[in-house]
């Protein structure tokens, strides 16, 4: 779960746990295209082994964000929080809902091998949690029901895992 100000990050966080094997629903819905119905969200969140969420203040802020995550919290499902906006301190329901839980500081990650370490702390704890089980230097990842990734994908613009590279941004 992510608010679209923070797309970018997202689809680096993706595209690393991809490497590793697993799979992963994001809303890429950008610009004017249209969003991923509530539905659509709510049979990803309903049959995902574990739900991610990027904070940042615009997660915070919107009432969507709000949503995806009190559903996941009311089904019950491990719930890995992912810090994507650097001295931001979480306050109302995010607060409540991250309370003393230990978070991965993806923001902080200056390289893509600081990134990279993170990503793969976050997948070790994976692996613990879910069923897919690390297997060599590669892991074996269950997928969604392809019921739900169909509906998604029927209902908005869900990808599971679409295959691009993305260009690092340079400053220039």
């Amino acid at each position: 779960s992510y608010d679209r100000a923070d797309l970018s990050m997202v689809k680096k966080i993706r595209n690393r746990l991809d490497e590793l094997g697993f799979k992963v629903w994001y809303d890429s819905a950008e610009g004017n295209q249209k969003k991923s119905s509530v539905a659509a969200k709510a049979a990803v969140i309903e049959n995902s082994e574990v739900f991610l969420y990027c904070m940042s203040s615009t997660y915070n802020d919107s009432e969507v964000c709000f949503a995806e995550a009190n559903y996941a919290h009311q089904l019950k499902k491990p719930m890995i929080p992912l810090m994507c906006e650097k001295d931001f301190t979480c306050h109302g329901w995010l607060g409540f809902l991250l309370g003393t839980k230990l978070w991965y500081g993806i923001c902080y990650a200056n390289d893509k091998v600081a990134f990279n370490e993170t990503i793969d702390q976050i997948a070790s704890v994976l692996y613990q949690i879910t069923s897919h089980k690390k297997k060599g230097g590669s892991s074996d990842a269950t997928m969604l029901s392809q019921e739900a990734i169909d509906y998604a994908t029927i209902c908005g613009t869900g990808e599971m895992l679409p295959s691009y590279d993305e260009p690092e941004a340079t400053d220039a």
